[in-house]
């Protein structure tokens, strides 16, 4: 077994690496179009075995956040939408840490 492989559960240094990831992504664009067919398929290929390292965790993490509309992207333009508020997005993360029934 290689010492990139995620024991479950995975360990708060290996959680922190992929949260730290998932904070830090920043995407060119708003949207990295796919056809949904495509996206389709390419989600199926990556789900077919759970995830057995971190790298895979990490890979599966960045395709979906880059085929994500980017909703804080200064182009994207929607009345629903004017930003994250660091606050709420903080009080966010500390009921999902906190909720340990998942």
């Amino acid at each position: 077994m290689s010492s990139s492989s995620i024991n479950f559960p995975p360990t708060m240094e290996e959680l922190k690496s992929v949260f730290a990831q998932i904070v830090s992504h920043s995407a060119p664009n708003f949207l990295n179009f796919l056809p949904p067919e495509e996206l389709e398929g390419r989600l199926e290929g990556m789900m077919e075995n759970p995830p057995n390292s971190i790298q895979h965790l990490q890979e599966t993490v960045e395709f979906v956040l880059s085929h994500s509309v980017n909703t804080s992207h200064r182009q994207f333009v929607n009345q629903l939408y004017g930003g994250p508020n660091p606050v709420g997005l903080a009080g966010a993360f500390l009921v999902e840490k906190m909720n340990t029934n998942q």
